[in-house]
């Protein structure tokens, strides 16, 4: 579910701006960060409905078996029983490898320990396959850099500004800028062990 509200709080020139809040359950969250992370660490652009047509299917499959594993309407496209969508997924994944792909782009991303600062801008560049996390003292300098960072215009980078007592809470907040997709390739190996 997606809702949308205006943003009328403690800063005027942001007044009107549209703030969307997406309510999903964890498998949902688990399905959306996969295709997030594969979007941006392959290049893939899923998550807008275009792309390679195995892949799309791949992910309908899974979302499919994760309907009935919450006891939701299956997509239509998908609508058939988790033994024959099971199949599918063993011959999909042995096609694309997809799980080993989601598990070499965690390898790409650098292991971060905790740090007391507060303020972190995230910037993820999608062609080097990087991700490079800056801690500030203060939210101004941080606002700074995300202006700097925004003004290049650069579409390979993918910036964020969060505040957060420990790099770990980041991860659980954003499991898609550090490719955690363990939630979601425990599901997928689940059912092709099940085929």
């Amino acid at each position: 579910m997606h809702l949308v509200y205006e943003y009328r709080a403690t800063k005027p020139d942001f007044w009107g701006s549209a703030v969307e809040v997406q309510i999903r359950t964890g498998l949902q969250h688990a399905w959306a960060t996969a295709v997030e992370t594969l979007d941006l660490f392959g290049g893939t652009r899923l998550k807008y409905g275009t792309g390679d047509e195995d892949l799309k299917r791949f992910f309908l499959v899974v979302s499919s078996l994760m309907a009935v594993d919450e006891g939701l309407p299956q997509p239509q496209a998908a609508a058939t029983s988790p033994e024959a969508l099971r199949g599918e997924l063993r011959s999909l994944e042995k096609e694309l490898g997809l799980l080993s792909r989601l598990s070499g782009y965690v390898a790409l991303v650098e292991q971060f320990g905790s740090d007391k600062r507060t303020t972190f801008l995230m910037q993820l560049n999608r062609t080097e396959q990087t991700l490079y996390l800056e801690l500030f003292s203060n939210a101004a300098s941080a606002e700074a850099k995300l202006e700097e960072v925004e003004n290049q215009g650069d579409d390979n980078i993918d910036a964020v500004l969060v505040a957060s007592s420990k790099v770990g809470m980041l991860k659980s907040a954003y499991p898609n800028y550090f490719a955690n997709t363990s939630a979601f390739s425990a599901f997928v190996q689940s059912q092709i062990d099940q085929a």
